[in-house]
C-alpha cells in the first residue's frame, strides 16, 4: 500500500528534521503523516505521529501543546483493538503525558 509508505518516509523525515533542530519543518511531515493515516484508517499511525508532535513541541518548550498532542494520541489507542504493540504506545504515551503536564 503506497499510503503506508508515504507515511514511514513522512515519520523518518520528520526525525532527520528533529534531529537537525528544524521543528517546524519536522512538525510538517508529521501533519502529512496524520492526514494520510486518517484517510486509510490507520489509528495507530496516527497515534505515533500525534505522539511524536507531543515530544517535538515539548522539545520546542510548548508543553500545553505537547499534553494535547499526547491526550489525542491516547484518545486514537482507546478506539483501536486493544494489541501488546498498542499497550506499549499508550503506557510511553502516558509517560510523557505525566511529564509535559508536570512542565
Amino acid at each position: 500500500m503506497p499510503e503506508l509508505d508515504a507515511i514511514s518516509q513522512y515519520n523518518r523525515m520528520a526525525l532527520r528534521a528533529r534531529k537537525n533542530g528544524a521543528a517546524e519543518q519536522a512538525l510538517e511531515h508529521l501533519s502529512h503523516a496524520l492526514r494520510l493515516s486518517r484517510e486509510i484508517g490507520r489509528p495507530l499511525l496516527e497515534a505515533h505521529s500525534r505522539h511524536t508532535m507531543g515530544i517535538i513541541y515539548a522539545q520546542a518548550g510548548r508543553p500545553e501543546l505537547a499534553a494535547s498532542c499526547c491526550r489525542d494520541a491516547l484518545g486514537l489507542l482507546c478506539r483501536t483493538h486493544s494489541t501488546s504493540a498498542s499497550k506499549r504506545m499508550a503506557q510511553n504515551i502516558s509517560a510523557n503525558l505525566a511529564a509535559f503536564e508536570v512542565a
